[in-house]
């Protein structure tokens, strides 16, 4: 059986759900063939720049520098139109934690597992000030406007894939190894709430602006999982999210192959 090709555009929280330690029989159904890493969608409709290699040395693995290279030089979009994908799946997350910062004048996702772990970054860093959604309210109408032009690019260049938005929030407790619920405290958490409000108003006015389609996991009240293979974190739900997100999606392909008679 031919699988349905997947794009997703954001972080763990979408891509996880296409990953064989979380929802084992994924890759019966789906094939993710395009990921672009934690990136910001003003980083992603921004001018290309460039960082010679050398100064992108330090704390990164293969993988974080690759992504992290696509970021500055916008090679992203390209590599996922040329996988022509059926679905592309978006999340806010990068905008919402990370956000960019400038270099070369160009927008560039303020990334701590990238960016930020090379030598660049560590002698720049007074002039690489990061702008994200919690820290900066201009941002939100900035951040809304190219989340709208990478739509319409989409929809230019894969006129035939279906972009969906993942319309999720960061949980406020979690499982510990006992199986007991327990609150996220600390200054290390204090975003969650504002997080959520930014989240929660930013679904609202692009839903009520355009017609996309999403996947809303906020019907149902996830927890944190201290077993998560990634570490601990409100954006590192128990396992029943990612099946349950695999499910809903299932049911938009579902619905998407009947009504075209495939």
């Amino acid at each position: 059986m031919e699988t349905t090709k997947v794009a997703v555009v954001g972080a763990c929280v979408t891509r996880d759900c296409f990953n064989r330690s979380f929802v084992p029989f994924y890759r019966e159904n789906f094939e993710c063939v395009s990921t672009v890493w934690q990136s910001s969608f003003i980083s992603l409709v921004s001018p290309p720049t460039k960082v010679a290699d050398q100064e992108l040395a330090g704390r990164l693995n293969d993988k974080q520098l690759a992504y992290l290279k696509e970021d500055i030089e916008k090679e992203h979009i390209r590599k996922l139109v040329a996988q022509k994908p059926d679905y592309i799946i978006l999340d806010l997350y990068a905008d919402t934690h990370y956000g960019t910062c400038l270099i070369n004048g160009t927008p560039v996702t303020c990334n701590p597992n990238s960016l930020m772990k090379t030598n660049f970054y560590k002698l720049n860093k007074d002039n690489l000030t990061a702008s994200n959604l919690l820290n900066s309210p201009e941002q939100f109408s900035k951040v809304k406007d190219a989340f709208y032009r990478f739509i319409e690019l989409m929809q230019h260049s894969l006129p035939n894939a279906r972009v969906i938005l993942h319309l999720f929030e960061f949980t406020d407790a979690y499982i510990n190894k006992k199986g007991e619920s327990i609150k996220f405290e600390g200054s290390k958490y204090a975003y969650i709430e504002k997080a959520n409000t930014l989240l929660n108003k930013f679904y609202a006015e692009v839903l009520k602006e355009r017609e996309i389609t999403t996947i809303d996991m906020r019907d149902r009240y996830y927890l944190g999982d201290e077993g998560y293979p990634f570490g601990l974190e409100p954006y590192h739900f128990e396992r029943q999210y990612q099946l349950d997100f695999i499910s809903k999606f299932s049911l938009i392909c579902h619905k998407d192959k009947l009504s075209s008679g495939k």
